[in-house]
C-alpha cells in the first residue's frame, strides 16, 4: 500500500486483517476461507479503495489533447471499466503495452475478449487530415499476446457508442481513388 500511509493505512489493514468469507452458490454455502486479495464485495469502503489502487494505471501514457484542459488525457476510468485514449495507432499499442505491464505488476488481468479498439472522430476531420494508407490495411492491436478486435460500435457504461471510422474510410476511399488517378496519369 504505497499510496496511503499513517493512521489510514493502519485502519485499512485492520479492516482486512483475518477476513474470512463464504461463497453462496444457489442454496449452498461454502466453508469459510481466507480472503487474501481484492476488495470486499458490498463493503462501503471498497469503491474508494479500488479507486486508490487503480489510480496510477495511466502513468506514462501519452493521451490526447482535450480543448479547455491543459494536460493530455490518457484515459477514462469508471470503477473497473477503462478507456484508453490515443491520437495514433502506435500510441494506442504503447498504451495497451503499459496497461499490460501495470496489470502484471499488480497481478491483475484484462479480459481481451471483452475489450475492443474503436476509432472515434474528434472535431472536424478534413480530407487533408487523413494519412492515405495505399495498402488498405488496418493496424492490429495486442494486449499481451491476445489480439484486441477493432469494432465499429461498443457498449460502454450501458450506452452504445458508434465509431466514426466509416466516415474516415469513405474519405480515404475517395482520396485513394484520386491518388490512383493521378498516379495513372504520370
Amino acid at each position: 500500500m504505497n499510496k496511503i500511509n499513517g493512521k489510514l493505512q493502519e485502519v485499512i489493514k485492520e479492516l482486512y486483517a483475518n477476513t474470512r468469507i463464504k461463497v453462496r452458490v444457489g442454496n449452498e454455502l461454502s466453508e469459510a476461507m481466507n480472503f487474501e486479495r481484492g476488495v470486499r464485495q458490498g463493503c462501503p469502503a471498497s469503491p474508494m479503495l479500488f479507486d486508490i489502487f487503480i489510480n496510477d494505471i495511466f502513468e506514462g501514457m501519452e493521451g490526447i489533447e482535450v480543448p479547455g484542459i491543459q494536460e493530455k488525457i490518457p484515459g477514462l476510468l469508471f470503477a473497473d471499466d477503462t478507456v484508453l485514449l490515443s491520437d495514433t495507432p502506435e500510441q494506442m499499442q504503447e498504451a495497451l503495452d503499459r496497461m499490460q505491464q501495470w496489470c502484471q505488476r499488480w497481478d491483475m488481468k484484462v479480459n481481451a475478449s471483452k475489450s475492443a479498439i474503436m476509432t472515434v472522430e474528434v472535431g472536424n476531420i478534413t480530407v487533408e487530415d487523413i494519412n492515405i494508407n495505399t495498402e488498405n490495411t488496418s493496424p492490429e492491436y495486442f494486449l499481451g499476446s491476445a489480439k484486441v478486435p477493432e469494432v465499429d460500435e461498443y457498449k460502454y457504461l450501458g450506452e452504445e457508442r458508434k465509431s466514426t471510422k466509416s466516415n474516415h474510410e469513405q474519405l480515404v476511399s475517395t482520396q485513394r481513388q484520386k491518388y490512383t488517378a493521378v498516379d495513372e496519369k504520370d
